[in-house]
Formats: structure tokens, sequence, C-alpha cells
């Protein structure tokens, strides 16, 4: 069964597996446990950031999504996170990323990892700024 929601606190407790997409393309896709609890692209740790802690989320907003209009019906080369995303590089405006395996099952579509603070659990993942 597949389960479509914005609501991630809902999808952990249905499902065995998630795949976060933005724009229609997945960015992150792993077991429930890796992706809510290791969120790694820069987009699901924005989504569970709000779901773990709104108050954080909205002190800290510029530093884990930067506003920017998304405009769907445009195509786009390189990343499509890239006009949102803090960690962003000149090479993600050209270059699309291929997805990068984290752990067994675990995979993240971002080509700025190096510059994502990883292996922090979800409450810890928040509080480093990104590398400029």
């Amino acid at each position: 069964m597949m389960f479509i929601t914005h609501d991630l606190t809902t999808a952990s407790y249905m499902c065995d597996r998630i795949a976060v997409m933005y724009q229609g393309e997945i960015v992150e896709i792993g077991t429930t446990q890796e992706v809510i609890n290791y969120p790694s692209h820069p987009y699901t740790r924005a989504l569970v950031s709000v779901v773990t802690d709104l108050n954080h989320f909205i002190d800290n907003r510029e530093r884990i999504i930067l506003d920017g209009e998304v405009d769907a019906t445009m195509e786009k080369k390189g990343c499509i996170f890239v006009n949102r995303c803090p960690f962003k590089e000149e090479h993600c405006e050209h270059h699309s990323p291929d997805f990068i395996q984290k752990e067994e099952n675990h995979f993240v579509a971002c080509s700025c990892l190096d510059k994502v603070p990883a292996g922090l659990p979800k409450e810890q993942i928040f509080d480093k700024k990104p590398v400029s």
C-alpha cells in the first residue's frame, strides 16, 4: 500500500519505509526509523524539524530552509532543492545529484552531504550552522 501525506508523524506510525519527495522527485528514501531519526537531505531535515520542535524551527528557520519561490512548471537543471537549500554550492545549480547510500536501505540525493552535519540524532541535527 502507498500512503501519501505531508504528515511525517502519521507516516511514521503507518509505514515501514518512507520516501521524501520535493517537487515530484524523491530526495531521500529508507526505513522509517532511518529517515525519521537520521534525516540526511536538507528538505527531510526541515520536515522533521517542524514535527520535532516547531518553536525551534521558527527560531532557526533561515538555517534550516531558505525562503524561495517554488515553481513546479519550470524545467530545471541541477538540484531541484537548490533555491531553498542552506548548504548549496555552485555545482548544485547545474548538476542533479545521484543517490548516495547512507545505510543498507537508506539513500539520499544530495551533492552537499559533506557540508550537512551527519550522524547526529534528530534532536541534535539542527543545532549546527551550515558551512559558508
